[in-house]
């Protein structure tokens, strides 16, 4: 089992509106009023398909499957307060008997290890709390006919009222597992084996600041000094393959004309140097063969005299 890590960006509230989303209103989008089976990827997940791979949607629907999945984890108990008491009492007041036996519905008991909040880099030992199952939703197939099904819409709804989402910060991958394992047998549900659909939840890159969140796609031995603004940000602090260039990114985010930058990185100087650009990189729009070619020449011209070295 996977045990989820905190993350500083679960506490803003574009996160909670996004869980709220993904957990309720999402499904019943006029938009998929006419479809089926859906399949969901979070902007920063990544799959590497293969040709004689599977189809997850065809998969999903031949097996007569409702959802399909490719993680399971325990949350953290700082994001299911009150989330337990919650299940019990719906299951009790409208009856409901899970269609998954009642211990793989439990994390009671599990021992995680995570950060203490209040000394960072001390690690303490804790207890998640009882109904702590996540399923990860960075990429999940979904039968919509199954989450549109009353009793799911009732219960979604029910969770959505009870504002969780904002008050105790329940995540989407926690509601997402009792969506399913309270009204669907696990009979029904496909796990996706990471040989046959490889991926992952981010794309190169680590952002610190942000929760260690993977933010930003690296392609490695390119330069493309023909879609460069003009604008440059020099001297970044940066260490990869940790972390990343969090004023670049910051920068980027912040021009609306900017559709992402060059990097060149100095391992003598340990700091990055941005060069943002007006267009999306391609190998056939710029430079390639890394610092010691091409690539390295056009950063060359655009780096001051005494500069350390280029890594890469």
């Amino acid at each position: 089992r996977h045990v989820r890590e905190a993350k500083p960006r679960r506490f803003k509230t574009g996160y909670r509106h996004m869980c709220r989303f993904q957990t309720s209103r999402f499904f019943e989008l006029p938009a998929f009023s006419s479809v089926r089976y859906l399949m969901h990827l979070d902007a920063d997940a990544t799959l590497s398909c293969k040709l004689e791979g599977p189809d997850p949607i065809v998969e999903l629907a031949r097996g007569g499957s409702v959802y399909g999945l490719f993680e399971v984890g325990v949350e953290d108990p700082s994001y299911t307060e009150g989330w337990s008491g919650f299940l019990e009492e719906y299951m009790l007041l409208h009856e409901v008997e899970p269609q998954v036996p009642r211990p793989l519905l439990t994390t009671d008991g599990f021992v995680l290890t995570k950060e203490a909040e209040d000394h960072p880099g001390q690690l303490i030992n804790v207890t998640a709390d009882p109904m702590a199952v996540t399923w990860g939703t960075a990429w999940e197939v979904l039968d919509l006919s199954f989450f549109n099904s009353p009793r799911v819409l009732e219960f979604s709804r029910k969770v959505e009222r009870s504002l969780g989402h904002y008050r105790h910060n329940w995540g989407d991958h926690l509601i997402r597992a009792y969506q399913v394992m309270l009204f669907a047998p696990l009979s029904q549900v496909l796990c996706f084996d990471k040989e046959d659909l490889p991926g992952q939840h981010g794309c190169g890159g680590i952002e610190e600041e942000y929760g260690s969140h993977n933010v930003f796609h690296f392609i490695e031995g390119l330069a493309c000094p023909n879609l460069w603004s003009g604008e440059f940000l020099r001297g970044v602090p940066w260490t990869p393959p940790g972390g990343s260039p969090a004023a670049c990114l910051e920068v980027c985010n912040q021009v609306e004309a900017c559709e992402g930058f060059d990097l060149a990185y100095s391992e003598e100087e340990e700091a990055a140097d941005c060069a943002f650009r007006l267009d999306r990189a391609t190998k056939e729009a710029c430079l390639g063969e890394g610092a010691e070619a091409a690539a390295g020449e056009a950063w060359a011209s655009a780096r001051e005299d005494g500069r350390g070295a280029l890594s890469f």
